[in-house]
């Protein structure tokens, strides 16, 4: 520790250390000063690094609440347009070709829609 970690191998294999923990005891140890590190009990520093872990995570929760509100609040705001261009988009699709709105109405043709679209979603988060 104290800047001595091992940066992360290429294997597949996981020694088990966490290294933002590792990174965590590396900071606290060096902007404590010495006598607290070299105290007996060691609550300082455990106290120092309880504090900063719980604002990382603060931090964490904060950024993740921010980045789920910048896609909530734009697709809010778009879902009534892009709902409208998708029933006037199958309406041409379901008109134009007769024989594929039927097949699309059909369970069988609603089931091997939700498949097809159940694949590509699968392949777009790959």
């Amino acid at each position: 520790m104290n800047g001595n970690s091992r940066p992360p191998s290429g294997d597949d294999h996981d020694d088990g250390l966490d290294l933002e923990l590792l990174q965590l005891f590396d900071a606290a140890a060096t902007t404590l000063p010495s006598a607290a590190v070299r105290a007996s009990s060691g609550e300082d520093f455990v106290n120092a690094l309880l504090l900063r872990i719980q604002h990382a995570r603060r931090l964490r929760l904060l950024w993740q609440v921010i980045g789920v509100a910048a896609v909530l609040v734009p697709g809010a705001f778009l879902a009534p347009y892009v709902a409208r261009q998708t029933l006037l988009a199958a309406g041409w699709f379901t008109d134009g070709l007769p024989a594929t709105g039927t097949a699309l109405v059909s369970p069988i043709g609603l089931l091997c829609a939700a498949v097809v679209a159940w694949r590509v979603t699968r392949a777009a988060l790959r």
